[in-house]
C-alpha cells in the first residue's frame, strides 16, 4: 500500500495540511461547492457569449477558418502568434461555427474542464472542503467577470490550463517518484510551446523543484536526477518533434526561425511600448481582480506563517516569473491574465484563514471581510456596467440583439456590415485585403487575399512592407480596406507599398475611417 493510499487520499495528490478531513460529509460539501461553482462559472461566462471579437479575435477566426479549409500556418496565413491559437479557434469553428457565441462557447466549455481540475486537483491542499471550487471561482469567475471583447479567448487564458497541469503532473510525481507523470509533464510543457513558448519556464521551474528535492535530507543519485530530466524531455520532445514535422513537411522551418526569432524580438523596438500603457493595463487589472489579489496577500502571509512547501513554492515562481515573461512583451491588458491562476490558489488559502480562523480572530478575521468588501466594489462595478449592456439588449438572444452589442462594444462591425453588403451588391467575388482592422475581412466572410495579414501594422519592419507589397502584386485582392491609422504609417515607412496601391486600384468607396479600393482593371 503506497504512503498515499494510507493517507486516505487519492494518489497523486498534494499532501493536505494538517487538520484536513477526509469524510463522507466533507466530501459531499466540496461536491456540492463544485457543483454550485461550475453554475456560478457557466452563468458569468454565459453574459460574454455575445460579446463581439476585437481585432485579435477576428484575425484568429479568419485564419482557424482558413487553416480548416486546408491553409497552412506561415505559409497560407502568416502571423507571429504560435500554432495553438489558431488550432483552437479551427477546433472550435469546426465544432459551433465560426460566429463570436460558438467560439465563446468552445472557450466557456474548455475553462469548465479546467474549473473540474481544479476542484479535484486543489482539493488536498486546503484544510476546508470546500475551498478547492472557491478558487476556480476566483481564477476563472473573476476572468470572466472583468474580461472585456480584448481580453475574451486570448492565449493568456487558454494557456493557464496546461499550464497547471504541467505544473501538477512534476509535483505529485515527485511525491510519488513517478516518471510517467514526469513524462506527461514534458508532453504539457510542449503543449504550452504550441501556445507561447515564452511560458515554457512556468512548468520548467516545477521540473527544478522536482529534480533537485531532496527526500528524507539526503541528495539524490545522479542516476535518478538523470532518468528523471529524461522523462522530462522525451515528453517535451514528443509535440514539439510533432511541430517539425508538420511544418517541416511544408518547408516552414526557416520562415518558423525567421518569425519566432528574429522579427518578434524587433516588434517591440518598433511598435515601442509607452509607460502609460503599462500603469494602465496595471491599474485596469488591479481594479478587476482587487478582491483576488487582497485574499492572495492574506494567503501568502498565512502559508509564509504556517509553513511552506514545494507546491507553494511552484505557484510562488509561477508569479514571479509572470512578471519578466509580460515585461518582454507588449504590456497588453489581456496577457496579465497569465498570473491569474497561481493568485486565485493563493486567494484560495487567504479564503481559508478566513473560514479556519473566525473562531478564535474574529476581529482580525472582521477586518480582513470589511477590508474585501470594499475592494470587491470596485471589479462589481465593471461587472454591472457590461452585464447592464448585455441584458438591455436581450442578452444577444436574438440576430438584432448581437448586432446591438457588436455596436455598442465594437463601432467597426458598422463598417464590416457595409463592406459585407457592398460585397454583395457589386457581385465582388474573390478574396479581399484588410490593411487594418480584421474586423472587416471576418464580418463579410471573405478570406485573406495575399499570406501576410495586415494587422498591427506598428509592429512591421522593412521585411514585412516587402512582403505585403509582393503578395499584392502578385495576388491582386478582389478589393482592398485601408483605414487611415494604416495609412499614416504606409506614408513613413512603407510608401512604395502606398504608392503600389494607388497605382493598382482605384479608391471607390470611404467608410468611417476606412477606403476601399478595387482593381483598376
Amino acid at each position: 500500500m503506497s504512503a498515499a493510499t494510507a493517507a486516505g487520499r487519492a494518489p497523486g495528490t498534494p499532501a493536505p495540511d494538517a487538520g484536513s478531513v477526509g469524510g463522507p460529509r466533507e466530501a459531499r460539501t466540496a461536491r456540492v461547492a463544485g457543483i454550485v461553482a461550475l453554475l456560478v462559472i457557466a452563468g458569468l461566462g454565459g453574459l460574454k457569449l455575445a460579446y463581439p471579437f476585437s481585432g485579435d479575435q477576428a484575425l484568429f477566426a479568419t485564419g482557424g477558418r482558413e487553416i480548416l479549409h486546408g491553409a497552412v500556418l506561415y505559409r497560407d496565413f502568416w502571423d507571429v502568434k504560435q500554432p495553438a491559437i489558431y488550432l483552437f479557434y479551427a477546433l472550435g469553428g469546426a465544432v459551433f461555427g465560426f460566429s463570436a457565441v460558438g467560439l465563446h462557447l468552445f472557450e466557456l466549455l474548455y475553462l469548465l474542464l479546467f474549473a473540474v481540475v481544479l476542484q479535484r486537483t486543489l482539493r488536498p491542499l486546503f484544510r476546508t472542503p470546500w475551498i478547492a471550487a472557491a478558487v476556480s471561482v476566483l481564477a476563472i469567475g473573476t476572468y470572466y467577470a472583468g474580461a472585456g471583447a480584448t481580453a475574451l479567448t486570448q492565449v493568456e487564458i487558454l494557456v493557464g490550463f496546461p499550464l497547471y497541469l504541467g505544473v501538477w503532473l512534476a509535483l505529485t510525481a515527485g511525491e510519488r517518484g513517478s516518471r510517467g507523470r514526469l513524462f506527461w509533464s514534458g508532453v504539457l510543457g510542449g503543449v504550452v510551446c504550441w501556445c507561447k513558448f515564452v511560458y515554457l519556464p512556468i512548468v520548467a521551474f516545477a521540473w527544478l523543484l522536482v529534480l533537485v528535492r531532496r527526500p528524507e535530507g539526503r541528495f539524490r543519485p545522479a542516476r535518478e536526477v538523470a532518468a528523471d530530466a529524461g522523462a522530462i524531455v522525451a515528453g517535451l520532445a514528443v509535440p514539439l518533434v510533432a511541430f517539425l514535422v508538420y511544418f517541416g513537411a511544408y518547408g516552414q522551418l526557416s520562415e518558423i526561425r525567421w518569425t519566432y526569432f528574429t522579427f518578434t524580438p524587433k516588434t517591440t523596438g518598433i511598435a515601442g511600448r509607452p509607460i502609460s500603457r503599462l500603469t494602465a493595463g496595471a491599474k485596469d487589472f488591479v481594479r478587476w481582480t482587487a478582491p483576488v489579489l487582497f485574499l492572495a496577500v492574506v494567503g501568502f502571509v498565512d502559508r509564509v506563517r504556517r509553513g511552506w512547501s514545494t507546491w507553494w513554492t511552484a505557484f510562488a515562481g509561477w508569479i514571479v516569473l509572470a512578471v519578466p515573461l509580460f515585461l518582454i512583451q507588449h504590456w497588453w491588458l489581456y496577457q496579465y491574465v497569465l498570473a491569474l491562476v497561481p493568485i486565485a490558489i493563493f486567494a484560495g488559502a487567504g479564503v481559508d484563514w478566513m473560514v479556519t480562523s473566525w473562531s478564535v480572530r474574529r476581529t482580525a478575521v472582521f477586518v480582513v471581510g470589511v477590508v474585501l468588501v470594499v475592494a470587491a466594489i470596485l471589479p462589481a462595478r465593471e461587472f454591472e456596467h457590461g452585464a447592464r449592456v448585455v441584458a438591455r439588449h436581450g442578452f444577444g438572444l436574438t440576430a438584432a440583439g448581437r448586432r446591438a452589442i457588436e455596436d455598442h462594444e465594437e463601432p467597426k462591425y458598422a463598417t464590416g456590415r457595409d463592406l459585407r453588403a457592398y460585397l454583395a451588391r457589386h457581385h465582388i467575388d474573390g478574396d479581399i485585403y484588410v490593411l487594418g482592422n480584421p474586423i472587416d475581412m471576418y464580418v463579410a466572410g471573405r478570406d485573406q487575399a495575399i499570406p501576410t495579414n495586415g494587422w498591427s501594422p506598428e509592429q512591421y519592419d522593412a521585411e514585412v512592407w516587402s512582403r505585403i507589397t509582393a503578395g499584392i502584386r502578385r495576388d491582386r485582392p478582389a478589393l482592398l480596406v485601408l483605414d487611415d491609422y494604416t495609412a499614416t504609417i504606409m506614408e513613413r515607412r512603407a510608401p512604395g507599398t502606398l504608392a503600389l496601391v494607388h497605382r493598382l486600384y482605384r479608391r471607390v468607396r470611404r467608410v468611417a475611417d476606412d477606403t476601399w479600393y478595387v482593381p483598376r482593371s
